[in-house]
């Protein structure tokens, strides 16, 4: 489930895809993931999704909102939200003090 996921995280994700894609019920499904990564897989497809967004705000000049689109986030507010939640600050005020860091 976690290889579907690294491929399908841009796209809007239903669990019931993810489960059906290694054969198993979603109910099912969500157990397994949780007990064999320790988090459940809305957690880990947030991570996928901030993770390609903190490398866009790094590598582009692209807005905010082409990054959240971008990262498979629908909207620029949960894309806020997942943000600040995870590195206590906007990203835009992320992406300055990545690049004066380097």
């Amino acid at each position: 489930m976690a290889g579907w996921l690294a491929t399908h995280y841009r796209d809007d994700v239903d669990i019931s895809a993810c489960a059906a894609a290694v054969g198993l019920h979603p109910g099912y499904a969500m157990t397994a993931f949780r007990r064999a990564c320790g988090t459940t897989i809305r957690q880990y497809l947030e991570r996928l999704r901030l993770a390609h967004a903190q490398r866009l705000l790094v590598l582009s000049d692209d807005d905010v909102l082409g990054i959240a689109l971008a990262a498979g986030f629908g909207s620029l507010a949960r894309f806020y939200v997942a943000f600040r939640r995870a590195h206590g600050t906007t990203p835009a005020a992320w992406r300055r003090a990545q690049r004066g860091a380097r």
